[in-house]
């Protein structure tokens, strides 16, 4: 899913950025006062290369099969999107990262021994109640 969620990543984040840029609204109101409303084309292209940043960063997590940082490239990716309010390009990345996110920790807990508590793993052995004094 994230070999083919990257591409897709990078080409949507080239379609939001060349958008904002070209329906930014002008640097000065017809009055002479400075527009609130108006970004820098600089912030753009920085925000452009980071998402093309998180794009490499699925394709190569995803390329050696590290579900732990897939997730949190598509969820970063999916916030990004999303806080720009393009909801319809967000959401499906923001749920493919949890769904990784969750895949990761499950992975990780399927991975780890059974803990006796009876027998510590660790450390120095724990002492019992039986006591035998030196002879």
């Amino acid at each position: 899913m994230a070999l083919a969620a990257a591409p897709l990543a990078a080409a949507i984040a080239l379609v939001v950025t060349s958008y904002l840029i070209a329906h930014d609204p002008p640097a000065r109101l017809r009055d002479g006062q400075l527009n609130k409303l108006h970004a820098s084309i600089a912030t753009y292209h920085l925000l452009e290369l980071v998402l093309l940043a998180l794009a490499v960063v699925m394709l190569a997590a995803a390329w050696y099969r590290k579900r732990l940082f897939v997730g949190m490239a598509m969820a970063l990716y999916g916030l990004a999107i999303f806080n720009l309010h393009y909801w319809g390009f967000g959401v499906p990345f923001l749920l493919g990262g949890a769904w990784y996110l969750v895949r990761a920790y499950r992975s990780s807990q399927a991975d780890k021994p059974a803990r006796d508590p009876a027998r510590p793993t660790r450390g120095r052995p724990q002492a019992n109640r039986r006591y035998t004094p030196p002879a």
